[in-house]
């Protein structure tokens, strides 16, 4: 073999090894952005983790990079690299903002895998099936599940009631 030919394929071998490398790197990143992307069109708030006390429903975020870097370039250039702290998600409860998800939005469990170690989810009974919550559990051994019971649904009011 050339020696000039050579070059030129260990060049193309580094190239292909950094392209993989890259990826494989950066394509979780991609897929949790698309998921988030996803919530935000089914009206899901999307906080800041130090907002947590305030906001309880929603996707939480602790903004990802040094704090030297976020300071320089914005919060918002740094979001992408944030990590998903928790979330929160209560559809078609009297107590949750978000009313019921679009019919055309993907189902739950499709967008939470797409998430990177959730540190907590909280949702309602039913949202999720026990095989998925099993599946979720094994994903990120970590997470702190809390599966609330689905609240009654309220009465039709009647004559009897004061206006």
């Amino acid at each position: 073999m050339k020696p000039k030919r050579l070059t030129w394929l260990l060049v193309a071998a580094c190239v292909a090894l950094l392209a993989g490398l890259l990826a494989s790197w950066l394509v979780p990143y991609w897929r949790e952005r698309g998921a988030i992307t996803e919530f935000e069109r089914m009206g899901v708030p999307v906080f800041d983790h130090s907002d947590l006390i305030y906001t309880p429903v929603g996707i939480h975020i602790e903004t990802g990079g040094p704090e030297w870097l976020r300071e320089i370039v914005g919060d918002d250039w740094m979001r992408p690299f944030g990590r998903v702290r928790g979330v929160w998600l209560f559809f078609n409860s009297p107590e949750n903002p978000l009313g019921s998800p679009p019919s055309a939005a993907p189902p739950l469990f499709d967008l939470l895998v797409r998430l990177r170690n959730i540190d907590q989810l909280v949702i309602l009974e039913g949202q999720l099936s026990e095989s998925e919550l099993a599946k979720l559990r094994a994903r990120c051994p970590e997470m702190d599940v809390e599966v609330y019971p689905r609240p009654p649904p309220a009465a039709a009011p009647t004559e009897d009631d004061p206006p």
